[in-house]
């Protein structure tokens, strides 16, 4: 942990449950500005232009089918930055789970990632946390394990990727860290990128490459307006408009 962080961490340690000082990476994170989230969110796929970006940017390893993480909550776009828990197998019966200290570092639009090792049919996600999250104004969930409770969770409309539904308890993981780079399905997730997510799958573009992939998708978009416009003869807009009258 960095001074900075560490600075926030005894500021607010005692309001902790579960998690301790080694056991966090960082308690700070960039959080992206504002129009970075809404030019996403216009596109009408963000997470295909975002990774068209990317690749365009030379990125590789920056994506997941909605074939391996799917929506809980069909039709539903989240973007937010990421706040990452890293399980590991275990046994433990806490209350608050270990991992919903990561609440406590959160901010309205934050996105949870959740990954590590661990029993796979276990829930690492349910009713209670999507119930906190809705509360909290979080952006969504993407997670390795399937999550508990869909009922719930579609009530609520709270955005979750995950690869399932079960019915197992959290019990059969345990939290080693919080605020640390994880990787699920290949791709790394460090504290504080972007997760771009929809009905086709999640995209994570990297902290520093945030604004890079903005402009990308920026002048891409006018590229594309201006050369649809273009490429239409004038006769087939004017039979349109014909067929129209």
């Amino acid at each position: 942990m960095d001074e900075q962080s560490k600075k926030v961490y005894d500021a607010m340690k005692d309001r902790f449950t579960n998690m301790t000082e080694d056991k966090i990476g960082t308690m700070i994170i960039n959080r992206p500005p504002r129009e970075v989230i809404r030019d996403i969110r216009s596109l009408e796929s963000p997470a295909a232009d975002c990774a068209d970006a990317l690749n365009h940017l030379g990125f590789d390893n920056f994506g997941i089918p909605a074939t391996i993480l799917r929506p809980v909550v069909d039709r539903k776009v989240a973007i937010g930055p990421a706040l990452t828990i890293l399980n590991a197998p275990g046994h433990s019966d806490l209350w608050p789970y270990e991992f919903t200290d990561i609440f406590l570092i959160s901010e309205p639009g934050d996105f949870v990632a959740i990954s590590g090792d661990g029993y796979e049919h276990t829930g690492s996600w349910g009713g209670t946390t999507t119930g906190i999250a809705s509360e909290l104004q979080l952006a969504g969930t993407v997670s390795k394990w399937p999550c508990r409770d869909r009922n719930v969770i579609l009530k609520h409309g709270y955005p979750v990727w995950v690869p399932g539904h079960t019915p197992l308890p959290t019990i059969q993981l345990i939290t080693k860290a919080i605020m640390v780079p994880i990787e699920l399905h290949g791709v790394t997730i460090n504290p504080g990128d972007l997760i771009v997510a929809d009905s086709t799958g999640i995209v994570v573009i990297p902290n520093q490459a945030v604004s890079d992939v903005h402009n990308q998708i920026k002048g891409t978009a006018e590229s594309v307006q201006m050369s649809h416009l273009g490429s239409i003869p004038e006769e087939h807009i004017d039979a349109v408009h014909k067929g129209l009258e």
